[in-house]
């Protein structure tokens, strides 16, 4: 019964640079961020876990902060 969520954000199609902060929202609220590393560029995604989660459902999303 895990409660914590990994998500995988595609980079594709995207201006993301080393440095550019990607964030996941469920909704407003904030879940996780990550600052992109040259090496996350050039594999073209990056992996945000959250934190502990109740159970529900959720309407995710990635914004990447340039």
């Amino acid at each position: 019964n895990d409660k914590t969520l990994a998500v995988q954000i595609s980079l594709a199609n995207t201006d993301a640079a080393d440095g550019h902060v990607v964030q996941l929202y469920n909704g407003a609220t904030l879940l996780g961020s990550v600052t992109l590393s040259s090496a996350d560029v050039s594999a073209g995604s990056v992996e945000i876990t959250t934190g502990e989660l109740s159970d529900g459902g959720y309407t995710l999303t990635a914004k990447i902060n340039f």
